[in-house]
């Protein structure tokens, strides 16, 4: 009796190891990956276009705290048709890449994706994509300043 529970237990055993090699593939599959900095960007625009359509105010206040631009420089973005998320892009491109804004614009209007005009600018999407989602956190009301400590004082002082 006890080796055929011992028999058992190797079997189920060695069924599991078995389960968990054919299962290992499916753990590198692409929906446990890491986002590329492309899908990050994207998903960080549409979260700022989503919070736009609610609150223009907010979005562009976020806008001008990141980027020191001015309303007034928002504008004739906008009259390019941009979404405020790809405005937001576009601010990052330039201020990661030291390009002129037109310059990062012009690149876009010509069809370039995100990922080619990082590259034309001679900068990678990494940082582009940490300063948009500053915007994200600023829009919030988040801040990335660690909070300040209490004093914590000893009895009797």
């Amino acid at each position: 009796m006890a080796s055929r529970s011992g028999a058992r237990a190797v079997l189920v055993l060695i069924a599991g190891l078995a389960w968990g090699w054919l299962q290992a593939p499916t753990m590198l599959s692409p929906c446990f990956a890491q986002a590329s900095p492309e899908e990050g960007l994207r998903e960080v625009v549409a979260k700022i276009d989503g919070a736009a359509s609610s609150d223009v105010g907010r979005v562009e206040e976020a806008l001008i705290q990141e980027f020191g631009v001015k309303r007034e420089d928002l504008q004739p973005l906008l009259e390019e048709k941009l979404s405020y998320g790809n405005i937001a892009v576009l601010l990052a491109t330039a201020a990661s890449s030291g390009k002129e804004r037109q310059e990062v614009l012009n690149l876009l209007k010509r069809g370039k994706s995100w990922t080619e005009i990082a590259a034309a600018t001679g900068t990678d999407l990494g940082p582009i994509l940490a300063k948009v989602q500053e915007v994200s956190k600023k829009m919030e009301g988040e801040t990335t300043a660690k909070p300040k400590r209490k004093m914590k004082f000893a009895p009797g002082t």
